[in-house]
């Protein structure tokens, strides 16, 4: 599934999803008579059409009809006694009730769907081979204790690992040397899907040792104008390069570049011998050392944020399997 997606096959009953929506419909006074609540369908429309915003869209990702979609929002907006969406003959609005619905109901929604779909893996039994590559850096305590249960989950499923260069980050995966790989978000290829992030971590810059920075406990990226960065190795991914290593400050200052290293240590070396200042992530920090550079938090810029990545065209369980324990597991820390 691609990161923008959220279609999915959903439970059968759904009583988790019934529970969720009972909580929130008796705070709105939107409870049925005698206790009901929301059936699962009419919670997969409402979410279909908050994120499409087009009923006949919405319809085509649910493999239903229309008029069925405009009937299951309708019951959904009647027993709350308000609108959730705003309809004219050109858009689809959601109205602020409908907003504050989306935000409660997601995360166990999602949740639900999540689980289920490890409950089925575990039920069916995952057996075979399956690989599983990570970026240096992002193979952190969330990764470490990911593969860990699905190797007790799966003990019949034969599990590898492998450090995918940051000079080819997909490579391995469209060669099929990995089935997964987890890697540092955005990613924009047409030919693999995404999962949502699994893990985050904080921003840092690199810096030579006795750099006046290093004074600082911490760092603002507007002090990093002035300084040539090292943006990573000219084989990064372009979408990835321009998202992680910023042409400007949030104030528009501009951030001078060039190529850094084809490796952490390449890059540290340079940095170590003036040649310019880099941004990396915590990650990198915890795992790579070098005796002449100094890490420093950095302010300013968003988390690094990890997700597996998989070939669009493969048909794997165990795939399935584990991007889906990694979702249930992400659910659990709030990060999805």
């Amino acid at each position: 599934m691609s990161h923008a997606s959220r279609s999915r096959t959903g439970p059968p009953g759904g009583c988790g999803g019934r529970r969720v929506w009972q909580d929130f419909a008796r705070t709105n006074g939107a409870e049925r008579s005698g206790g009901g609540a929301m059936e699962l369908a009419e919670l997969e429309a409402f979410f279909a059409l908050s994120e499409e915003l087009h009923f006949g869209h919405a319809a085509e990702r649910l493999h239903l009809s229309q008029s069925r979609i405009s009937q299951l929002i309708r019951a959904l907006e009647r027993d709350l006694g308000a609108p959730l969406f705003a309809r004219t003959s050109r858009r689809v609005e959601l109205t602020p009730l409908g907003r504050q619905a989306l935000t409660i109901l997601r995360p166990p929604y999602e949740a639900l769907h999540a689980g289920y779909a490890e409950a089925r893996a575990v039920a069916q039994g995952v057996v075979g081979r399956l690989s599983v590559g990570f970026l240096g850096g992002v193979n952190g305590p969330a990764f470490a204790g990911l593969i860990a249960a699905f190797a007790e989950r799966h003990p019949s499923c034969e599990l590898s690992t492998l450090e995918v260069p940051i000079t080819d980050f997909y490579g391995a995966l469209r060669r099929g040397e990995t089935d997964l790989t987890l890697t540092l978000l955005p990613v924009d290829e047409p030919d693999l899907k995404v999962g949502d992030p699994i893990t985050s971590f904080g921003r840092v810059v690199v810096l030579p040792t006795g750099h006046p920075l290093t004074a600082a406990l911490t760092v603002d990226i507007e002090a990093l104008a002035g300084n040539v960065l090292l943006s990573g190795p000219p084989e990064l991914p372009e979408v990835f390069r321009r998202s992680y290593f910023p042409a400007a400050t949030p104030k528009g200052r501009p951030l001078a570049s060039r190529d850094g290293g084809r490796t952490y240590q390449e890059t540290f070396n340079l940095v170590a011998t003036g040649q310019g200042l880099t941004i990396t992530h915590a990650g990198i920090a915890e795992h790579y050392r070098h005796p002449g550079v100094e890490f420093r938090p950095l302010r300013g810029l968003p988390p690094a944020y990890a997700a597996l990545a998989w070939r669009a065209s493969a048909d794997k369980p165990q795939i399935t399997s584990f991007a889906a324990l990694a979702r249930a597991r992400a659910v659990g820390v709030g990060l999805t």
